[in-house]
This record gives structure tokens, C-alpha cells and sequence, in this order.
């Protein structure tokens, strides 16, 4: 449902208690590692609106959550050396091409932008979601990929476009309100 839904607990053994480690809540959890001591974790974890994967400390005496990371990357999985002074995380980039081609002709295909969900208006201008500003947005761009446009700006994920068949609207799917609906 696009919602903040996953949380942290730990649960013992033995007697089969658990016991929520922290009250913040995020959109999904990857990776995790202890710190010395069992002060605290890190996690890769990503939160709604901004579903970037970050790593995260999560306190155990506070319960608090604290974001480490900010950039545009995903990281996901963790490890710490031994003396939790050295960690290491995979990294990913979002790496999507809205390529134009050209029905019939033996040209290249053409790379119109960093995109994904791509939609032709009928008068031939296109509609696509990119991450070109650092959060899911919907763009749009002429078929040369001149013009490009944003055309949406919000902290949440905006995706999906489809356009009216008269061009008069485009729909998208968003997770604004927390739950991901149509717009």
C-alpha cells in the first residue's frame, strides 16, 4: 500500500518474548548489522515519500532513527568489520533509458532521457516518469527530446503515466497520501 508499515523487533529465543528495538517505521528494510555491543544497528531501510534505500543508525537505548545517507543512490546490503569501524554497502543506480525508434528506418535507436513508463500524446509530444530531479517525477518531452518539461514536483513517488486519448489529461499513479492511488 505504499506505506511506512515495516518496523524493527527482536525477539528472544528461548522465551519467545519480543520487543520492538525502536517505534519508527519505514517503507522496507534490506540489510542490517549489529554494533559493538548490541548499542544499536545499522540498516539499509527506505521511507516513504522519498523511497531512496539509506543507511540508517537506529539507537537501542532511544529507540531513534538516524539517517547517515542522503544521496540520490540506493545502498542495501551492510557489513561491518570487527571493530565496526569499517563498512561496506552495495550501491545501486537507477540506470533507465527512454530510447525513440523509428519504425521502418535502420537508424540507431535514440536516447531521449534517463526515464521509465513513457507515453506518446496524440499530438506526439511524450509523457514519462525519471528520476532526473532526484525523486520520481512525471516529464514531458518533445519527440526530438527537445523541450523537456517537469511537470509534477512532489516528495512522493509519482510513476506510471497514461494519457487521455483526447491529450487533455495524464493519470499517473502516486503514493501522496500513503497509500498509492491514482492522480
Amino acid at each position: 500500500n505504499q506505506a511506512n508499515e515495516f518496523g524493527l523487533s527482536e525477539i528472544e529465543i528461548e522465551s519467545k518474548v519480543e520487543r520492538e528495538l525502536t517505534s519508527e517505521t519505514f517503507f522496507d528494510i534490506r540489510s542490517l548489522t549489529w554494533l559493538p555491543d548490541r548499542a544499536g544497528l545499522l540498516i539499509a531501510a527506505a521511507r516513504v515519500p522519498n523511497k531512496r534505500f539509506r543507511i540508517w543508525e537506529i539507537s537501542l537505548p532511544t529507540g531513534s532513527a538516524k539517517a547517515l545517507t542522503s544521496e540520490a543512490e540506493n545502498y542495501t546490503r551492510l557489513s561491518l568489520n570487527k571493530e565496526a569501524n569499517r563498512l561496506i554497502s552495495t550501491q545501486e543506480k537507477q540506470d533507465f533509458r527512454l530510447y525513440l525508434l523509428n519504425r521502418g528506418s535502420s537508424s540507431d535507436p535514440y536516447v531521449l532521457g534517463d526515464a521509465s513508463r513513457a507515453a506518446f500524446f496524440p499530438n506526439g509530444r511524450i509523457v514519462f516518469a525519471s528520476v532526473m530531479s532526484g525523486n520520481e517525477e512525471i516529464w514531458s518531452t518533445n519527440a526530438d527530446g527537445t523541450g523537456q518539461r517537469q511537470l509534477t514536483n512532489d516528495p512522493a513517488d509519482d510513476r506510471g503515466p497514461v494519457v487521455s486519448t483526447d491529450g487533455g489529461l495524464i493519470f499517473f499513479s502516486s503514493n501522496r497520501t500513503g497509500n498509492s492511488q491514482v492522480w
